[in-house]
Formats: structure tokens, C-alpha cells, sequence
């Protein structure tokens, strides 16, 4: 972890400090030697002359000059003592005077570690409230950029919804014919139509013909095609389990595709406000009554039509669907109540 300059600097002088206080205490240690030393040889030299045995000599000497040379000696030693006395007192008030300065410089140390400390205290909260007010103004911007963003999409959307292709049933029309055996046969045409403002392409068309009961919901068209492709696949799986690995996928595929008539086959395009006639009749005859009861059969027959197709701008494909119905004795189909939509 990186240190911050302020603790640096502080670490720095404390360092110092106990750096100048450590040699001082080692001068005042000195010093205080020099006296004990000095004090020792004086007591030393003092004790000798106590000791030095006295030569008896037979000279005879004047009273007075002995006198005179003892007051000398006694005068010589108190100078001594005085001179050390001097200089232990200067060393004395020198390593006071020292110790006042170093306690002066110390507490000046504490002051400055002190003031170092607020200041990084100060700077640190600084630092804290800016990068704060950093990350506020860069949540500020990102939500800006963010709603910006968003808005740019719902133009762009709002723009391909308004400039896409739009296929849809303009108009429908059917009979249900009479056949010989008294059977129907059904014609069922629509007619699409592209309202939009730029051309459908990769238009495709299926179709499923089935009947159900009339008590049972209309069928939808991509429910039905699973259902009759899982059906026919069922059918044929002995046959898809007899062909070759390498074909097997292909065919499984294609399979899946039978699962409703085509009538358009993909690839066509619609220019805008341009028609395509779509003929819905399923090619086989129905029957509206049970030939060996003679009564009537309770079933309504679908014709289910699924359109699909592409916009110039091909984020996803569109689809149409449409659901004719016929109930037998109705002289023509007409348009489910549901079913019908594009998207």
C-alpha cells in the first residue's frame, strides 16, 4: 500500500528530532565524564600529597617562609578545585540550556506532527468529498448518456415502425360449392396488401386445412403445424431412421417444413401499396352430412394462412395470420372472430 506523503513527511521529522536529541544526550554524557574525571583526579592528586611520606631534613628553615609556602599550596588547590568547579557548572548549564532546547524543539516537533496531521485529515476529507462528488457527477452523466441512449432508440424504433413494410388482408372472399355427391368444395381467396411506406421482403406463404368439432376452440396456425409435423415425423420415422447419418439432419429439417401447404414460396417482395391475390382453397371436398345415418356433422372446417416476411431494415421477421372458417349449410366462409393479426 502506498504511504501518503503527509505521514512520509511527518515519519521524516520525527526522525530528525530523535536523531538531534540522541546526539545531544551522547555531548552531555561526554561532558559529564570530563567532569567525573576531573573530579577523580583532583581527589587523586589531593590524596597523594596526604600520603607522601615527610622528609625530615636538617635544614632549618625560617617559620615565616614555610608559612608563606604552605598559604601558597593551599591557594594553588583552591584555584584547582575552583577551575573544576567553574567548568562543571558551565557543563552543568550547558546540558540544561540543551535539554530546554531539545524539549523546545520537541514540542515544536508535536506541534508540526500535529498541524501534518489535521492538514491530512483535512486533505483526506477533501479527497473523500471530490471523489464523492466524482462518482455523483459520473452516475449523473452515465444515467444521462443512459436516458440519451434509450431515447435515440425509441426514435430509431418509432422511425422503422413508421418507414417499415406492413402486410395485412385487404379483403377475403369464398362460396362453398355443391358437388355432384352432395359434398362442398371450398374456395377461399384473400388478397394482401403492403400499407407501409418501404417494400416486404423474403415473402412466404403456408396453409392448413383441418376440421374440428364445434364445440372445441379455434385452432391456431403455429400450434397445428407443430402438431402435424410431429405427426408426419412420427410417421416416417422409420424412414428417417433408415437414411444415412450424413442425410439424417437434413431430412429432419425438411420434415419439419411439411407440417403446412406452402402457397407462397419464400422469397417474394411486396412493394409498398402494391397487392398479391392469395387463393386459400384447400383442394378437397367436404362432407356436411354422414351418408350412412343421413344426418348432419357437427364440425366446422378452418383454412389457417400464416404470411411471413422481412422490412429493409431486418431486425426481425413479421408475420401475417389469417383464419377462414366454414360451418356446413353456410353458403360462403367467413372470417374468424380471432386468429387474424400481424406484427
Amino acid at each position: 500500500m502506498d504511504i501518503p506523503p503527509q505521514i512520509t513527511a511527518i515519519m521524516e521529522l520525527l526522525r530528525d528530532g530523535l536523531r538531534e536529541i540522541r546526539d545531544g544526550l551522547g555531548r552531555i554524557e561526554r561532558v559529564l565524564e570530563q567532569y567525573v574525571k576531573a573530579v577523580n583526579d583532583a581527589q587523586n592528586r589531593h590524596e597523594e600529597k596526604q600520603h607522601q611520606p615527610i622528609e625530615v631534613s636538617a635544614v632549618i628553615r625560617n617559620a615565616d617562609a614555610i608559612e608563606r609556602e604552605h598559604t601558597a599550596n593551599q591557594k594553588r588547590s583552591q584555584r584547582t578545585q575552583d577551575a573544576i568547579a567553574v567548568a562543571a557548572w558551565t557543563a552543568f548549564v550547558a546540558a540544561l540550556a540543551y535539554a530546554v532546547i531539545a524539549q523546545l524543539q520537541l514540542g515544536e516537533l508535536r506541534k508540526q506532527t500535529a498541524q501534518l496531521y489535521r492538514q491530512a485529515e483535512v486533505e483526506n476529507a477533501d479527497a473523500s468529498y471530490k471523489a464523492v462528488e466524482t462518482f455523483r457527477q459520473l452516475t449523473i452523466a452515465q444515467q444521462q448518456a443512459q436516458a440519451a441512449r434509450d431515447g435515440v432508440s425509441a426514435i430509431n424504433r418509432q422511425m422503422q415502425l413508421d418507414q417499415r413494410a406492413w402486410v395485412g388482408v385487404q379483403a377475403m372472399s369464398g362460396r362453398a360449392d355443391s358437388q355432384s355427391d352432395g359434398n362442398f368444395r371450398l374456395q377461399v381467396e384473400i388478397i394482401l396488401k403492403n400499407t407501409g411506406k418501404t417494400p416486404a421482403i423474403k415473402m412466404g406463404g403456408e396453409m392448413i386445412a383441418l376440421d374440428r368439432s364445434w364445440k372445441e376452440p379455434i385452432p391456431e396456425f403455429d400450434k397445428e403445424a407443430a402438431a402435424s409435423s410431429k405427426r408426419l415425423k412420427e410417421s416416417l420415422r422409420g424412414i428417417l431412421e433408415r437414411t444415412p447419418k450424413e442425410s439424417r439432419a437434413y431430412l429432419a429439417a425438411q420434415l419439419q417444413k411439411i407440417g403446412a401447404q406452402m402457397i407462397i414460396p419464400k422469397g417474394e417482395v411486396l412493394a409498398p401499396e402494391a397487392t398479391r391475390p392469395v387463393s386459400l382453397t384447400p383442394g378437397i371436398n367436404y362432407f356436411v352430412s354422414d351418408p350412412a345415418k343421413n344426418k348432419p356433422v357437427p364440425s366446422v372446417e378452418y383454412i389457417l394462412g400464416k404470411f411471413t416476411y422481412s422490412d429493409i431494415f431486418q431486425v426481425k421477421e413479421h408475420s401475417t395470420k389469417v383464419c377462414v372458417m366454414w360451418r356446413g349449410g353456410d353458403t360462403k366462409p367467413q372470417i374468424c372472430p380471432e386468429g387474424n393479426g400481424m406484427e
